[in-house]
């Protein structure tokens, strides 16, 4: 025997699991956010590095940690954390730069 929705039927069920399904994807969304905000740090200490050892500036230092990710296929957090300055040299740094 096959059980079938009644259009009501249906229609309850819609309702009563919209709240958990938003609830769902309001906890993953702060979830996300958490994430991000404790990589933060990292890349400002990143950023700085790169800003004090190739004298770029802080827009320049963020795009060669964006650039180092797509290059690598990391996250920017992951690159800041493995010391994106030094494992480069000037003339890598001209070419990243020089965009």
């Amino acid at each position: 025997m096959t059980l079938t929705w009644s259009a009501v039927d249906q229609a309850t069920r819609v309702t009563v699991a919209a709240p958990v399904t938003e609830a769902e994807r309001l906890r993953l969304e702060i979830d996300q956010l958490r994430d991000k905000l404790a990589g933060l740090p990292m890349i400002e200490q990143a950023k700085g590095m790169l800003m004090q050892t190739f004298g770029l500036s802080d827009e320049q230092a963020f795009d060669v940690l964006r650039m180092l990710s797509q290059i690598s296929n990391v996250r920017v957090r992951q690159v800041a954390g493995s010391g994106p300055a030094a494992g480069l040299d000037p003339t890598s740094m001209t070419r990243l730069t020089s965009w």
